[in-house]
């Protein structure tokens, strides 16, 4: 018996079938492929805003750090006029300053630009409007064993600290004593990443470095905005309790400072398909309008006391 083949209308259903099947793969394929880069974007932007709560609590529990010695009071003196590299600048004079071991700066609208270093250490071009500074003081959190040159360093005895800078450490006046590195830090954001133009906000860290000189740290990338809320211990004497919360603007002596809330907002790293984000954010002082375009955002907030104050 001849063999018989398929028949025209049997092709046509089977390419039909397989037509469905594979249409229903592909959109088996997208579907997945969409849920996965949005889990994706939203671990990033969870990593992202953790990470950077996490840098700067740490950073911020060390304001007022100084070694052995009992209390930032005892630094003599307390603000020390190092000479600066002069091809990078300190962001104020006077910049080394245990008398103010946390300061900062307020902007208080999303079109607000309040920065003061746009000659000095933060450019016009680095600061993005509309978001707070924040800078702290403190040694480091580990001694050294062998200062280098051009570097700011503090000697720390148990009732007292002193500046110096280079290799060769002043004799102590008593024992036990120890060698810290100065640390400064001035956190902000900064509207670029790697590329300046390149439109990914970023949290970055200025800080003190050899020369002596102050130098830019991309820290975390997809940080839209920091609101920093410092809270006050009015009462007179001082009971390390805080009675309100102020901006940077309300605040009229920083020894009064005894803990920090930051606020960041945190943008995924990349655009979501299908995705209309029109949600605005209140972080602090200031409310975010909508910026009604595809990238998913969420706001990350942390309070922490200062571990090394005393009001004097």
């Amino acid at each position: 018996m001849r063999p018989q083949g398929y028949s025209l209308v049997e092709l046509m259903v089977a390419l039909t079938i397989g037509l469905i099947i594979l249409g229903a793969v592909t959109s088996l394929f997208v579907s997945s492929k969409a849920s996965y880069n949005t889990q994706q974007g939203l671990d990033i932007l969870q990593e992202n805003g953790r990470y950077a709560i996490r840098a700067m609590s740490d950073d911020v529990r060390l304001a007022g750090y100084v070694g052995l010695t009992y209390d930032p009071i005892k630094v003599s003196p307390q603000i020390y006029s190092a000479t600066f590299n002069p091809s990078t600048s300190a962001c104020t004079a006077n910049w080394v300053n245990m008398g103010q071991p946390i300061f900062g700066i307020n902007a208080d609208s999303p079109t607000d630009n309040p920065n003061p270093y746009t000659t000095t250490c933060i450019p016009a071009a680095d600061y993005k409007a509309g978001t707070d500074i924040l800078v702290l003081r403190h040694a480091s959190n580990q001694a050294m064993a062998a200062p280098a040159a051009n570097t700011i360093y503090m000697l720390t005895e148990l009732d007292r600290a002193s500046f110096f800078t280079g290799a060769t450490a002043p004799g102590p006046a008593s024992n036990p004593s120890a060698i810290h590195e100065m640390n400064i830090h001035v956190y902000y954001i900064r509207p670029w990443a790697t590329t300046a133009g390149d439109g990914i906000p970023t949290l970055v860290r200025e800080t003190l470095i050899a020369g002596p000189a102050m130098v830019a740290q991309p820290l975390v990338e997809g940080i839209e905005n920091m609101q920093v809320s410092y809270g006050i211990d009015t009462t007179v004497p001082g009971d390390m309790v805080v009675d309100s919360y102020v901006t940077a603007d309300g605040v009229s002596d920083w020894a009064q400072v005894v803990s920090v809330r930051i606020e960041l907002l945190v943008r995924a790293p990349s655009t979501e398909g299908g995705f209309a984000n029109a949600s605005s954010y209140t972080l602090g002082d200031i409310t975010i309008p909508a910026a009604n375009d595809k990238f998913r955002r969420g706001v990350y907030s942390t309070t922490i006391m200062l571990r090394n104050h005393r009001k004097t």
